[in-house]
């Protein structure tokens, strides 16, 4: 971790360590502080690349702007023949590391979530038991309560009872051998 007070700085490296980390499974912020950012910066981070920005019509010429355009796939048809910088800038974002950080997150995240899903597919088979874990922590499917068992002598079961029925059962399954 590095020294407290030290500003971290996002660079194209630094991202490509923590998406990664977060491709092969690990929680992002987990990933980050795993390369030595801290929670506070990782979140810092990640609001700032969820904040949308149009940008500053008065720091960039309308070339740079259409290019923007057009590397955001933002038509201009409807601005008319000659848009101006402040009409082009309020339909774009400005481009920014952070929004490139969350989305590189986002993206890998997702990945991982893929992935891992694929593998328990893979591993699970037919066991109901995993495509139930599935639909509960993907879905927020909620397992029913428990029924609660009758107080004795109201309807239980003998434990020798059932096993006894049990065999009887699989003796007939078998054709009565044994």
């Amino acid at each position: 971790m590095p020294p407290t007070g030290r500003p971290l700085t996002l660079t194209p490296a630094l991202q490509e360590r923590i998406v990664d980390l977060v491709k092969g499974g690990l929680a992002p912020e987990r990933a980050a502080q795993s390369v030595g950012v801290g929670r506070t910066t990782y979140y810092r981070w990640m609001q700032q690349g969820a904040e949308e920005h149009h940008p500053d019509p008065t720091a960039y010429t309308l070339p740079q702007l259409r290019k923007m355009a057009a590397d955001q796939h933002v038509p201009l048809g409807n601005l008319g023949p000659k848009p101006t910088r402040a009409a082009i800038a309020n339909l774009l974002t400005a481009p920014s590391p952070f929004r490139d950080f969350r989305h590189a997150i986002k993206t890998a995240e997702a990945a991982a979530e893929g992935y891992i899903l694929g593998r328990c597919i893979a591993a699970g088979g037919d066991d109901w038991r995993m495509w139930m874990t599935i639909l509960e922590r993907r879905f927020g499917w909620v397992r029913p309560e428990p029924e609660q068992q009758p107080a004795a002598g109201q309807g239980t079961v003998d434990p020798h009872q059932a096993i006894a029925g049990a065999r009887a059962r699989l003796l007939a399954l078998q054709g009565g051998r044994q």
